[in-house]
């Protein structure tokens, strides 16, 4: 299965949460050893909406290795879905978690979603 079609896959098991919770087991490999970042978070979203895993260190140690401003504006997608939906899990982010991120002003989305996250 290709990284496309198991980041998909997760957001169908979130999408379907309780429903799909008989593939914890699997999603719970995927959030710890999928080689793709992104599959690997949208693991964690499924396994905290269904309460069966902190999301936190996935999506930390995802911010924290990624390169790409579109990944990070999608993991801090899945953040504030967390974060101010149903799941009320609470983030410390800030600018200094992004150690590979070079950040560009055409790469605003990152900085916007930042200040949003922090109040400002």
């Amino acid at each position: 299965m290709t990284p496309l079609l198991r980041y998909w896959a997760c957001i169908v098991c979130s999408c379907h949460r309780e429903a799909a919770r008989p593939l914890q087991p699997l999603v719970m490999t995927l959030a710890g050893e999928d080689d793709n970042r992104l599959v690997r978070v949208r693991a964690a979203e499924f396994l905290s909406l269904i309460d069966a895993a902190d999301p936190r260190p996935v999506i930390y140690d995802a911010l924290r290795s990624t390169n790409s401003p579109i990944e990070a504006g999608l993991i801090l997608n899945t953040v504030v879905m967390l974060r101010d939906g149903e799941a009320q899990v609470e983030f410390d982010i800030d600018k200094t978690m992004f150690q590979n991120l070079k950040l560009t002003k055409r790469d605003d989305a990152v900085q916007r979603r930042l200040e949003y996250l922090n109040g400002e």
